[in-house]
């Protein structure tokens, strides 16, 4: 029986940080590439000379170079959306894959031990809706695993919800 509980709470509290635990290494998966900083450099290097030129003085030189400003943050910016769209597809990947893992052995554990309470105590305890916390043990008193482990995924969130607002 005491099994079930640490088992039931730990795959609970997996359920509801595993947002928590996926952002480093999605942060691992997803980061910025050589060529991107390059690029960012190129172009603060670019804005510093600019700043630099006086655009009444030497205006060829300085429309020149603000065309090729103007360039370059096109292809950040082509860059950046490209590097999203390509972190959204990682994350949605992982999640789900992650959610659907977690789902199989959330089944299979209420299914191998469905029968088997998780605790037993006295019928009048739980006496006006004692069946629905036995389901499906059927032994007198009992707390079936399909209510204990709604107890836990509750109790997951809510630490999970204080967790987060506390950063």
């Amino acid at each position: 029986m005491t099994h079930l509980i640490i088992y039931s709470i730990v795959l609970a509290l997996v359920w509801e940080y595993m947002i928590l635990f996926l952002k480093p290494i999605l942060a691992v998966l997803c980061r910025e590439n050589s060529s991107h900083r390059g690029l960012k450099q190129e172009i603060l290097n670019l804005q510093n000379e600019i700043s630099k030129i006086s655009m009444n003085d030497e205006f060829a030189k300085y429309a020149r170079l603000q065309r090729k400003l103007n360039s370059l943050k096109t292809e950040m910016e082509s860059k950046v959306s490209q590097r999203l769209q390509e972190k959204f597809k990682v994350k949605f990947f992982v999640t789900s894959s992650v959610q659907v893992l977690l789902g199989l052995i959330t089944v299979v554990f209420l299914w191998m031990y469905r029968h088997e309470p998780v605790l037993v105590v006295p019928e009048a305890w739980l006496s006006p809706i004692a069946p629905f916390i036995s389901f499906p043990t059927s032994i007198e008193g009992a707390v079936g695993l399909p209510f204990w482990f709604s107890v836990c995924k509750v109790f997951a969130k809510s630490t999970a919800t204080v967790a987060t607002s506390i950063k």
